[in-house]
């Protein structure tokens, strides 16, 4: 009986126990059972019997190896744990090994998110592959934008496109909130929004006909303006806003973050009224179409050569030039244009960059694996191989990446944030930021980064006998010539990964240098420039806009402080009012020709003296005296030598835009003033307001006063 029980306690053994130690268990306990009974009885046997099976079960689990299935992860908890003491005791080494990886992860992945958000990803409407841009061409270089004329010929007879929309970008006085705001705003076409596949969150784009002479005005809100205007969760679709004093019905809310549409920005879309032009110019449009089913880039265009020469002899009259072509290209690239090229450029530096912060932390991890070669030598003699010493570095190079990539993530998402915030005019902005590629961008880093840093140490790791290392060890000769051959040429490496930033540092500093020391051709100090948008209710004409321009000017030359006042369309150094066409009446070009092509600026006579502009030859702009007559030019001194070159300029006509029916003429010449960017040639035609009024206008005053305080007086006169 005692037999048969103990081997139902036996059974509850580990088998690995029963097979090796069943059987001397068993005879030990006959043994003791019997010598118990030779020496006079048994009492309490049973209870000890089992008390002591119990415990012997109880050590043997409770002692017994881990399964094959657990022991990695309680081997790999030790060992993140020790790992991270180890880290901690070395404060200095962890630290910054953490902050180099996470400058040059930070840097990467800032510019790799720009490069996703613009050059990698698609463009954020159905089918990007299938919108492309429609312009005019009349040479492999020049491409302009199209006329109205262009649209309606477009419309009318062309069959390669599902639907084409044009757009122009502009501001507007928004009334109706604690004081006028001014919003930007695409005027659009009624296809806009399906040409682009896009629909708004509430409400619906355009309708077929809301484009057209005496449809009701109505708009589409960007949602962040609806909250502005409206207040936040209200249905603004069928509200009512006010655009320069006229009403517009609310007909769509776009989804937010929606605001920037073929690479235009706006507050709001309000629909272009198309209308018959009564010349091919002026070309101001952008135009986008989808192309039909099954076309392809060629068709297209081989399409547009047909519509190009069609349209072309019912406008022969004001556009002359033949060998001008209605031409598309792929929007995706018309949009970001050699801006992938710049950024591609950028990131091969920061790539440098991210190389030289690796090779730093290879440097510094070879110094620790150095220090530590004593330790990695006893690990060796105590049975560790070099897959589980190679193990052992990874999992602490991965770890200290990995701080330093999940900072550098961080610092990469600030960097993007500020450069959001900044605007600084980069195509797609809104496309860009902090998501799933970035982070599995960054991981790679890390990734690569632990790498080298285990591979590095696996290099110089002693494989030596263990006694000739410790003793190495301990006279501090463990840095071994295969480390010191390493480390050297990764400073050889790293000086020469940082020469060509050097050089390219240094070129940067003296582009960035060159633009102040460009003369501009006018005096910015004391000049502060205020745009200013009139009602259309309340300005309906020029007459009307005129009679507010004289007052408000008369009572703003008055103030205290104002050296001079005026007012002008467009401002440089970037900023004319167009590019204009125009034909020499006694150089014409050849017909069939392209006609020269500059900036024109609508000014007024009090513009030269509030920008100091100097006069070389002739007048400026009289109102008295240019009230009746032909259009009055001002050129400038680049733009006389080009087209009369050591002769006289004074009185020379011109026919401007396509117009044939009256020619301007230049009466003064006046220095060089840049209004087609610093780099500009400072070719610039001026012809005067009062012949152009325009609803809006920008204001430019002169003031010895403080600016703060010429801006208030400068509002209340208004």
């Amino acid at each position: 009986m005692s037999e048969i029980l103990f081997r139902i306690i036996v059974r509850f053994y580990p088998r690995r126990v029963r097979y090796c130690f069943g059987g001397e268990m068993l005879d030990y306990m006959q043994a003791d059972l019997q010598r118990r009974r030779d020496t006079g009885g048994t009492p309490g046997y049973w209870r000890w019997l089992l008390s002591d099976a119990a415990r012997g079960l109880f050590a043997t689990w409770s002692n017994r190896p881990p399964s094959r299935s657990r022991r990695p992860e309680r081997g790999l908890l030790r060992e993140l744990v020790q790992i991270l003491r180890d880290l901690v005791r070395r404060p200095l080494f962890t630290s910054t090994v953490v902050l180099t990886l996470a400058i040059g992860v930070g840097a990467s992945a800032s510019v790799f998110s720009l490069v996703h958000g613009v050059v990698l990803s698609p463009l954020p409407y159905a089918a990007p592959e299938q919108l492309v841009w429609i312009h005019q061409q009349n040479s492999p270089t020049n491409r302009f934008v199209i006329s109205m004329a262009d649209l309606l010929g477009l419309e009318e007879s062309q069959r390669a496109f599902e639907s084409i929309t044009a757009y122009t970008s502009s501001e507007a006085v928004l009334s109706g909130e604690d004081r006028p705001v001014k919003v930007r705003i695409s005027a659009v076409t009624a296809s806009f929004f399906d040409t682009f596949g896009l629909r708004p969150a509430s409400g619906r784009g355009f309708a077929a006909g809301e484009d057209r002479p005496g449809a009701e005005p109505v708009v589409v809100l960007s949602h962040d303006l609806g909250e502005r205007h409206f207040g936040a969760g209200v249905d603004a679709v069928g509200e009512v806003l006010v655009l320069d004093g006229q009403s517009h019905t609310v007909v769509g809310v776009m989804a937010p973050g929606v605001q920037e549409v073929a690479g235009r920005r706006a507050d709001l879309w309000r629909a272009l009224h198309v209308s018959e032009p009564d010349r091919r110019g002026p070309f101001f449009l952008f135009a986008v179409g989808r192309l039909a089913e099954g076309q392809t880039l060629e068709g297209a265009n081989s399409d547009l050569a047909d519509v190009s020469t069609r349209i072309f002899p019912r406008w022969a009259d004001s556009f002359r030039d033949e060998n001008a072509r209605l031409t598309a290209l792929p929007l995706g690239d018309v949009l970001v244009g050699d801006t992938s090229e710049r950024l591609m450029l950028v990131f091969g530096a920061v790539l440098v960059l991210l190389l030289i912060a690796i090779s730093n932390v290879v440097n510094l991890t070879l110094a620790r694996t150095t220090e530590r070669s004593g330790d990695l030598a006893i690990r060796t003699a105590l049975g560790a191989s070099r897959p589980r010493i190679a193990q052992l570095l990874f999992i602490e190079s991965f770890v200290v990446a990995l701080i330093g990539g999940v900072l550098g993530i961080a610092l990469a998402m600030l960097s993007v944030a500020a450069f959001k915030a900044a605007d600084p005019g980069l195509p797609r902005l809104a496309d860009v930021s902090v998501g799933a590629p970035v982070v599995g961008y960054a991981l790679g880093v890390v990734l690569v980064s632990s790498l080298a840093m285990t591979m590095s140490s696996m290099l110089i790791i002693p494989t030596q006998a263990v006694g000739s290392t410790l003793k190495e060890s301990s006279r501090g000769a463990a840095g071994s010539r295969r480390a010191n051959a390493l480390r050297t040429m990764l400073v050889a490496s790293e000086f020469a990964l940082s020469l060509p930033l050097l050089v390219a540092a240094g070129l940067l500093a003296t582009s960035l240098l060159r633009p102040q020391n460009v003369d501009p051709g006018f005096d910015p100090d004391g000049v502060i420039a205020v745009p200013v948008s009139l009602p259309g209710t309340d300005y309906p004409d020029t007459s009307a806009r005129a009679e507010f321009w004289q007052a408000s000017l008369a009572a703003i030359r008055s103030l205290p402080g104002v050296a001079a006042a005026g007012v002008a369309v467009g401002l440089p150094p970037d900023s004319p009012t167009f590019n204009n066409n125009f034909d020499l009446v006694d150089r014409p070009v050849e017909a069939g020709t392209s006609e020269p092509v500059t900036p024109w600026a609508a000014v007024d006579e009090g513009f030269r003296d509030a920008l100091g502009i100097r006069l070389l030859e002739g007048r400026w702009f009289d109102e008295l005296q240019d009230s009746t007559g032909a259009l009055p030019l001002v050129v400038t001194r680049s733009w006389a030598d080009r087209f009369y070159s050591g002769e006289e300029v004074l009185g020379r006509q011109v026919y401007e835009g396509g117009n044939r029916e009256q020619a301007a003429e230049v009466v003064g010449v006046v220095a060089d003033v840049k209004y087609d960017g610093l780099a500009g040639n400072g070719e610039t035609v001026y012809f005067p307001t009062y012949q152009f009024w325009r609803q809006s206008m920008n204001l430019v005053v002169k003031s010895a006063a403080s600016t703060e305080s010429t801006i208030a007086a400068v509002r209340q006169a208004i």
